[in-house]
């Protein structure tokens, strides 16, 4: 609370000077850090007015400067005086003085106007969108790809499908094939008589022939052409005399065996 206090009070006392600044004056971004006495009360002046003079009492203690404008330290309320010390811009020491006031000679940071900040945040804002553009632009673009990407597999795994079904499809056929085809175990057997070739075999000439062809007609010489009355004619034909066994008159009233005499006296 009394650090909250003494910062209020400090820029009350900053208001004031402030406004017996001269005109011209123009404030430097930062802030500068001050302790007085009694009870090393600190205090703090934000954003610096140019070239103004800050009058603090009883300056005693710690003294940041976080500005980019050296500061100087006076012994007198008023800047006057002798000159105690001079901080740095960024720095910091401890001292005791009764007044402070930014260095004319001191760095500046460079104050633009109000064209120049308005420009500065067209090109922020500029930046911001090419970037935005680019960032869009870049998403569209790994869309693209990816869409491409994803035709690119649907197409394949189309070709593929196309392939099995075509290669489905023609087993399917050559199946069929196979199964509508005579099967030779079931075709009738080829006959005997006909070779490879188709012709018929010489060999099997006589089962194909007359039988009556294969009869020797030198034993039957008076057989007749007529098939109907072959059957008679050889019934009916006489055996040749010189065909019939000659008889023995001497043994044919023997049972003995031929040739042979009968033995006399044999009965009684």
């Amino acid at each position: 609370m009394r650090r909250k206090t003494a910062f209020l009070g400090a820029l009350a006392l900053t208001g004031g000077l402030v406004a017996f600044a001269p005109s011209g004056a123009h404030a430097v971004t930062g802030v500068i850090t001050y302790h007085t006495r009694p009870e090393n009360r600190p205090h703090e002046i934000l954003d610096p007015g140019d070239d103004h003079c800050y009058g603090v009492g009883d300056g005693y203690g710690e003294v940041d400067n976080d500005t980019p404008t050296d500061l100087v330290l006076y012994t007198g309320r008023d800047c006057t005086g002798r000159v105690v010390t001079v901080v740095r811009a960024r720095s910091w020491l401890n001292a005791k003085f009764g007044s402070l006031q930014l260095s004319a000679n001191g760095p500046r940071e460079p104050v633009t106007s109000a064209d120049e900040d308005r420009r500065d945040d067209q090109d922020r804002r500029d930046d911001q969108d090419r970037r935005d553009d680019q960032d869009r632009r870049d998403d569209q673009d790994r869309r693209d790809d990816q869409d491409r990407r994803d035709d690119q597999d649907r197409r394949d795994d189309q070709d593929r499908r196309d392939d099995q079904d075509r290669r489905d499809d023609q087993d399917r056929r050559d199946d069929q094939a196979r199964s509508d085809a005579p099967d030779r175990s079931d075709s009738p057997a080829r006959s005997d008589d006909t070779d490879a070739s188709g012709n018929p075999d010489s060999s099997g000439s006589s089962d194909s022939s007359d039988p009556s062809d294969s009869l020797d007609h030198s034993d039957h010489p008076e057989s007749p052409l007529d098939p109907d009355n072959s059957a008679d004619n050889s019934e009916g034909r006489e055996r040749p005399a010189s065909s019939a066994s000659p008889v023995d008159p001497v043994n044919a009233g023997s049972p003995g065996r031929p040739g042979r005499p009968a033995r006399s006296g044999g009965a009684g």
